[in-house]
């Protein structure tokens, strides 16, 4: 069990290796709730809550209702450069494009009715189907993802860190590469070959990202 000592100005200092573990540095935003027997602190919420009105059809895509061999081939594209376990990304993408209506209103019946877990692998599918078949540009795919990610009944692991990827991703940093580095956070280098990546790692001030020598 740790402890602290209160400040003459109400402050506290929350242990290293707990703050390390949360991935909570400089400027972390904080609610403190009041428990009745003690103060409970969590992180506040990195996407601000959207509704379901406001994410549905959000992109509406314009051309032909895409195919699900498609946004498939759009899938393997991004696999070319990138080694992920493939999952599926449709219903994410029919609920945000509206391009075909009959499949639009199944996903979106689905997440007014239940509570979904999105997992990173899919995020990242859904960026690539995106960009690939759809040729959406990164501040429309960034704002689509972070209007999703608000629902309230739509879950994931890490939300500050995939927040912090789509935010890196708007700079210029490539979506995939962006949630590399979110979730190595707490690894005081990050070593790759691709000299693309070290240098929009340089424009957003990760200067930790580095060739082996």
């Amino acid at each position: 069990m740790e402890s602290t000592k209160l400040s003459s100005k109400g402050q506290v200092i929350i242990p290293k290796h707990i703050r390390s573990s949360y991935h909570w540095e400089a400027g972390q935003e904080l609610i403190v709730i009041d428990t009745g027997d003690g103060i409970l602190l969590k992180q506040k919420a990195p996407f601000v809550k959207t509704s379901l009105a406001e994410v549905a059809g959000c992109l509406k895509y314009g051309g032909h209702a895409k195919t699900i061999d498609e946004m498939n081939d759009a899938i393997a594209k991004g696999l070319k450069a990138q080694f992920h376990d493939c999952t599926d990304t449709n219903i994410i993408v029919r609920l945000l494009t509206q391009d075909d209506l009959s499949q639009y209103k199944k996903a979106y019946n689905l997440l007014n009715k239940y509570e979904v877990f999105i997992t990173d692998t899919v995020i990242l599918e859904t960026e690539w189907v995106l960009r690939f078949a759809y040729d959406y540009k990164v501040d429309q795919i960034a704002n689509a993802l972070i209007q999703l990610l608000g629902l309230p009944n739509v879950h994931i692991n890490h939300p500050e860190r995939v927040a912090q990827a789509i935010a890196w991703h708007s700079k210029g940093l490539d979506f995939a590469d962006a949630l590399h580095l979110a979730n190595s956070q707490h690894c005081k280098e990050f070593f790759t070959f691709d000299k693309k990546m070290i240098n929009a790692a340089k424009r957003i001030d990760k200067s930790n990202v580095h060739e082996p020598i």
